[in-house]
């Protein structure tokens, strides 16, 4: 009978499957893909997502290159940042976002002072301070260190101000994979601060701990570019940086009485401070309207 017949084909196509071999068989769209065929259309799926994900990246390098043609400009049209800035948010490949964020990073570029005090310590708001670098490392574990080395007005040497905390990027859209969603935040909680005097505060002692959310806009290996707040207005770029220490070091001048590797006499200090202490002509990036 009918009945029968279905039985006795359900069964067959159970004995199949459980034995296993070239004969296991499933049914997709009314037909049957042997495992051959599975595994052939599953590599041409692979391919076609790493073609994807490769124009993709060829993509960013376009916009990155863009940006920072503009940030190296003499004469920047921060407009034209802001504008490859909101195509490469697109371009950001969010299933790698977490495993790319552990580093040491510098920044690099920002379009107005407010953001500097607004993820760092805001001490270079006070009169006669302003930040030289910052450095941000972020590490496996969940926990970040920003380092901001600030210029004090006087015959005094460069001070290193120092927050930690932990880091955690925090996604409420995890079911799209193309771009970054404006609910997604990588936030930052500081709850320990040093000061230039090597000074340290806790929650304990009296350091108010706080969070910044940051919205991570497109991040590579090499490159992370934040935004703070709403919209396009508050600017962060970072860039990847392989010796951290060293840069921190020479910003604070700790190898001024160092001497040099045949043996001379040390650096004079009064020469290296005068020399440390003359206007470049090159300007840091959030000096641009100067």
């Amino acid at each position: 009978s009918s009945s029968s017949s279905s039985s006795s084909s359900s069964s067959t196509r159970l004995a199949l499957r459980s034995r296993g071999g070239a004969k296991t068989a499933l049914r997709m769209s009314d037909e049957y893909l042997s495992r051959k065929q599975r595994t052939k259309m599953k590599k041409q799926q692979k391919q076609e997502l790493q073609k994807e994900q490769q124009e993709k990246r060829l993509q960013a390098d376009v916009l990155l290159d863009e940006i920072f043609d503009e940030i190296e400009s003499k004469d920047r049209d921060l407009s034209r940042v802001t504008n490859a800035i909101n195509k490469i948010s697109d371009l950001c490949m969010k299933e790698s976002i977490v495993r790319t964020i552990p580093g040491d990073w510098k920044l690099t570029f920002v379009n107005r002072a407010d953001p500097i005090h607004d993820i760092g310590t805001g001490l270079g708001k006070l009169p006669g301070t302003s930040i030289l670098d910052m450095f941000v490392t972020c590490d496996k574990s969940g926990k970040v260190k920003l380092q901001e080395i600030c210029r004090v007005v006087g015959p005094f040497p460069n001070i290193k101000n120092e927050l930690q905390g932990t880091w955690e990027y925090k996604s409420a859209s995890s079911g799209f994979k193309d771009g970054v969603s404006s609910t997604d935040k990588l936030v930052f909680s500081y709850d320990l601060f040093i000061d230039g005097r090597d000074k340290v505060t806790t929650a304990e002692t009296g350091f108010k701990v706080r969070s910044v959310d940051i919205n991570l806009r497109y991040i590579d290996q090499d490159v992370m570019i934040m935004t703070l707040g709403e919209g396009l207005d508050n600017q962060l770029v970072w860039e990847r940086e392989d010796n951290m220490n060293k840069e921190i070091g020479k910003l604070l001048r700790k190898d001024l009485t160092k001497e040099d590797v045949a043996g001379a006499a040390p650096v004079n200090p009064i020469v290296a401070i005068a020399e440390l202490a003359k206007r470049s002509d090159k300007k840091k990036p959030w000096e641009f309207w100067k």
